[in-house]
């Protein structure tokens, strides 16, 4: 087994570093490859999609709150911290400020805070013994050790309001709108229907929520004939849909839309806009 593999799962299961001289026996060599490898792995990722290396970056900083979660407490907590690193294996950069190590080490699939006395074998210097986790009571090793998850449901619910703040929708807007494009060969592909349209009407009756435009169009027969009534940019038009039968039932007429009259209230928000925070939720 590598002398390097050893280190890096004993530090994972310690929660740090396990050898403070580490700096001096890093090899450069091996921990600069490493940082060309996951920086050339990033960069790829990037070029490939876009959006996937947002989401890297995203868990990075999440990790990074979490862990600064653990921070906080247990300094507050008057326990005695003495490394906060992100990610693992070979160290690239660190410095010391009072008591505590912070750095960067090459490999980023997460983040660790050193907090001296986890378990009960883990050897600390006797002076440092009544400010160690394991001497600390029940209340205040509860709140260390909970403080990383309570950190992602601030996050969720940082997101959460922030993307209700700038996309949401508050009541009831009475505005029926196309989400997303038509069903292939529908008849509201027929008629040129695209995302964001609004459809005022069919036949004369006004539609102002999606169980309004059900409830209108399942009133028809597959083959009959419709007037919708749409806006666009601004302009309003009509165009005329031959009805089809529903894929799902037969005997009841389809338009073949998708819509989202946000008709929502004001604890809820357009599903296109919350899935980032729903995902910092679970």
């Amino acid at each position: 087994m590598s002398s390097f593999y050893s280190k890096f799962r004993n530090e994972i299961a310690a929660g740090g570093a396990v050898d403070d001289q580490d700096v001096v026996k890093n090899s450069a060599v091996t921990t600069w490859s490493t940082v060309v490898i996951v920086v050339g792995l990033l960069a790829w990722l990037g070029v490939k999609n876009p959006w996937s290396l947002l989401f890297v970056a995203g868990l990075i900083v999440s990790v990074f709150l979490h862990e600064l979660g653990h921070f906080v407490s247990a300094r507050r907590s008057g326990m005695k911290v003495t490394q906060f690193y992100m990610g693992f294996g070979p160290r690239v950069w660190s410095t010391k400020r009072g008591e505590v190590e912070f750095g960067v080490r090459a490999l980023p699939i997460g983040a660790f805070v050193r907090i001296v006395g986890m378990n009960n074998l883990d050897e600390c210097d006797p002076a440092d013994e009544p400010r160690a986790y394991r001497q600390q009571s029940y209340p205040k090793r509860i709140f260390v050790i909970t403080a990383g998850s309570v950190m992602h449901m601030i996050i969720a619910a940082t997101l959460f309001i922030g993307v209700y703040a700038t996309a949401g929708r508050f009541g009831d807007t009475k505005e029926l709108l196309i989400y997303g494009a038509p069903a292939a060969g529908s008849p509201a592909e027929e008629i040129g229907l695209q995302d964001g349209d609004q459809i005022l009407a069919i036949n004369a009756t006004k539609i102002a929520s999606r169980i309004e435009l059900v409830k209108t169009i399942v009133a028809f027969k597959p083959g009959d004939t419709v007037e919708v009534e749409i806006k666009r940019d601004g302009e309003v038009f009509s165009r005329g849909a031959k009805l089809i039968s529903n894929p799902a039932n037969p005997q009841i007429a389809f338009l073949g839309v998708s819509t989202d009259s946000y008709n929502t209230g004001w604890l809820m928000l357009s599903l296109r806009h919350v899935h980032l925070s729903l995902v910092y939720l679970l």
